[in-house]
């Protein structure tokens, strides 16, 4: 289940990229999942292509725009459902934090940290 809400100050360009650092909980550390098959800590270039891609099946419902620019606004999400799954391998289950960097070439846009759990 998601919750979440999100304020926009000024219009999200369409050359956006994403500098993403995911740590997964082991024992009491975290630490860093490598970028492995676009899944990681990775750099995506194509941030608003990739979100035209899913944003149709996923976050459309929700009231949030798919296509860049992204206008400036407050987006806000409760109680959604995310479903994994049910082959997701379970070594992919546990606890998860990320920071996303986000730019253009209209320079830096935001930083986002995150904390997620994935269970079943």
């Amino acid at each position: 289940t998601v919750t979440g809400s999100v304020g926009i100050a000024s219009q999200i360009p369409t050359d956006v990229h994403a500098s993403v650092y995911l740590q997964r909980k082991v024992g009491p550390f975290f630490v860093k999942v490598p970028c492995v098959e676009n899944f990681g800590s990775c750099t995506y270039d194509n941030v608003c292509d990739l979100w035209a891609t899913y944003c149709p099946k996923y976050a459309s419902k929700y009231g949030l725009p798919c296509e860049c620019p992204i206008p400036a606004n407050t987006y806000s999400v409760s109680n959604a459902d995310v479903l994994i799954d049910k082959h997701v391998p379970p070594e992919l289950l546990g606890e998860y934090r990320a920071t996303v960097d986000i730019t253009s070439s209209e320079g830096h846009l935001a930083c986002v940290d995150i904390d997620l759990t994935i269970k079943r």
